[in-house]
């Protein structure tokens, strides 16, 4: 659920409005309610919801992920950042 919440917030992003961000919000509390607790803390499971992973975006990593970028903002993790205008204009052909 974590990767699909990164994506609504990669559409809002992308101006494709707010719902987008909305519905992310909603996933999050869904990855909420499917929580265990293991040795006192709060866990989520994985993707087939037996066993507990640090996996980004199917595991807890992803979740970590999700709920920072919920709270703060930002691009998502390990991708690269959108090139400038200018730097497209600068590596096309011919220049």
């Amino acid at each position: 659920m974590a990767g699909g919440a990164e994506f609504l917030l990669d559409l809002a992003a992308a101006g494709c409005g707010d719902r987008y961000r909305v519905w992310a919000q909603e996933l999050a509390a869904c990855i909420y309610l499917r929580h265990a607790r293991l040795g006192g803390r709060r866990v989520v499971g994985d993707e087939t919801q037996r066993s507990v992973t640090a996996d980004f975006n199917t595991g807890l990593a992803g979740v970590l992920g999700l709920l920072l970028r919920l709270s703060h903002g930002g691009p998502r993790w390990f991708m690269a950042p959108e090139p400038s205008l200018t730097a497209v204009a600068d590596a096309a052909p011919g220049r």
